[in-house]
């Protein structure tokens, strides 16, 4: 199993353990699904408007790293 990260514009860190990126990415899209992005938003980006799901995946696709 290999660590992932995926930075948000915001600075915060969400990892995930998994076999390769693709599974990285797999589970971080279920682990940001519309319940998690509202809470995120709330918390780190308070004031902005919440962002799609699709938008997270994008971000999420685009901006996850190994650790």
């Amino acid at each position: 199993m290999q660590k992932f990260i995926f930075t948000c514009t915001c600075g915060h860190e969400i990892p995930v353990q998994a076999a390769d990126r693709k599974e990285a990415v797999d589970k971080m899209k279920i682990m940001m699904d519309e319940k998690a992005i509202k809470q995120h938003m709330e918390d780190m980006h308070p004031g902005e408007p919440i962002v799609s799901v699709g938008e997270m995946h994008a971000a999420i696709e685009k901006s996850l790293m190994t650790a």
